[in-house]
């Protein structure tokens, strides 16, 4: 089984636990993903709200230069997985039998209106940016407000398109997707929403509006479904939570729907899920849930893997 997340936290937890990646005793180690035929996995480095923009600056280049340590251990270890910053790069490594991650910041705070600082952040491969978190900074609000992008904001959206990184409206609020999604269309770039739940299964000021979901497909986004329960259901979230998501978004596009599980990124998992071996026991569910192996595979896979092939990096 392959599987492509668009969404960890891991890296932000090695560097706090400071433990190591091949072994890591969260949700995700590269022992527990090497228990798959190939992965994609994409690791953010997150911008503490709680810490001024220059020490999240800070922090993000320290975990860089984990990120690089820790790849070149696990290379030395007999572990076959590579950074990707580059949709040929994906392809040359499953040519090579290798997996890859994904560099990723989750919110913009760092750039503290230096645009700069975004092209520092894409010369040490970053291709996803989460525009923002919670609150207010730089960047403009988020999912916690209605408060849209400043001319910043919106100067980071642009650049972000001309570098080749990929906007993540995952955390913003809805005018502020209708932002990003105004410009994406003007660029004829796609946006992802790479953890993200539906509004409709469950209202939450983080999940997207349907008129959104179709939006970012139609463009050539996607949109990765969360494991974390507040998410999911208004209690007692279960596996099932998360395939009553999938169902709903693949029955708006299929094209649309992947994974972006939020791991090392949440407290408490929905009941069925420990930790990323848990995907087979989703996948299971899914099949449960009528789905073919095809259409499983393109949502545990294929979505994100076409998305990143096509649109990561400089085109």
């Amino acid at each position: 089984m392959k599987i492509c997340d668009l969404h960890c936290d891991t890296l932000f937890e090695i560097r706090k636990k400071q433990e190591g990646l091949v072994d890591h005793s969260g949700h995700i180690s590269l022992d527990k993903l090497d228990s798959y035929d190939s992965f994609i996995q994409v690791m953010a480095m997150w911008s503490e709200n709680k810490l001024t923009c220059d020490a999240n600056y800070d922090a993000f280049l320290d975990a860089s230069d984990i990120l690089k340590r820790e790849l070149a251990d696990a290379e030395s270890k007999g572990y076959k997985v590579r950074l990707a910053k580059s949709g040929e790069d994906i392809l040359k490594n499953e040519k090579d039998g290798c997996s890859t991650v994904v560099f990723a910041v989750e919110g913009a705070k760092l750039l503290d209106n230096r645009i700069a600082r975004l092209e520092m952040l894409y010369s040490l491969g970053v291709r996803i940016l989460t525009l923002v978190w919670a609150g207010e900074c730089p960047m403009g609000g988020a999912h916690d407000n209605d408060i849209g992008f400043t001319e910043f904001g919106l100067e980071v959206v642009k650049r972000c398109f001309e570098l080749g990184i990929i906007p993540d409206v995952s955390h913003s609020n809805e005018r502020q997707i209708s932002q990003v999604l105004e410009l994406a269309s003007a660029y004829s770039k796609p946006v992802i929403a790479s953890h993200s739940n539906s509004k409709s299964v469950h209202k939450h000021s983080r999940n997207l509006t349907d008129e959104h979901y179709k939006e970012i497909v139609r463009l050539g986004g996607v949109a990765g479904v969360s494991m974390a329960c507040e998410h999911l259901a208004e209690k007692n979230a279960d596996i099932s939570d998360i395939v009553r998501h999938i169902m709903h978004y693949r029955e708006i596009d299929p094209k649309g729907v992947c994974l972006g599980c939020d791991f090392d990124g949440v407290t408490n998992l929905p009941r069925g899920v420990k930790d990323v071996t848990s995907l087979r026991i989703l996948a299971s569910e899914l099949a449960k849930s009528g789905l073919d192996s095809r259409e499983i595979q393109n949502i545990m896979y294929n979505n994100a893997r076409e998305l990143l092939i096509k649109h990561l990096g400089k085109r």
